[in-house]
């Protein structure tokens, strides 16, 4: 296990960090001054993380890289269980909402003499279905 003898300063002028014999690299993408919005952690063989600001919502880094290592591997396996349920469980309730929203919107479509006289409902409708589209396609990223 690698632990740095110096902190790693990260920020929007010095926004990667090499690896000891460029294992790997730790790269801000994103960083308003305060709060880191997007990170990511490349290997020596180009293969690139997602976004892994998500679950700290900026406010650290920690990493624990390597499965093959038994020291480290019991911790990025239960913590890797534990965000792919979390995953899960928002994505079920995604489309749970958007299966309600969905066939509201098909209720008012089947009945579009009613509808024309209900312009609000017709658009907060889809105004709901686009912010849950939308935040399906964020948690697939």
């Amino acid at each position: 296990m690698l632990e740095n003898i110096e902190p790693i300063v990260l920020d929007a002028t010095n926004n990667v960090f090499v690896g000891p014999n460029e294992f790997f690299k730790i790269v801000i993408d994103e960083f308003d001054g305060e709060t880191i919005q997007a990170w990511h952690i490349e290997d020596s063989e180009g293969n690139v993380s997602e976004n892994l600001a998500k679950r700290a919502a900026g406010n650290h880094i920690d990493l624990l890289v390597n499965k093959n290592v038994r020291t480290v591997w019991h911790f990025g396996d239960r913590i890797a269980t534990n965000l792919v349920s979390e995953e899960q469980g928002q994505r079920i309730m995604l489309e749970q909402e958007m299966a309600t929203l969905q066939a509201e919107l098909a209720d008012l479509l089947a009945t579009w003499d009613e509808v024309e006289e209900q312009p609000d409902a017709v658009a907060e409708l889809q105004a709901q279905l686009a912010e849950i589209l939308a935040a399906m396609d964020e948690s697939e990223e």
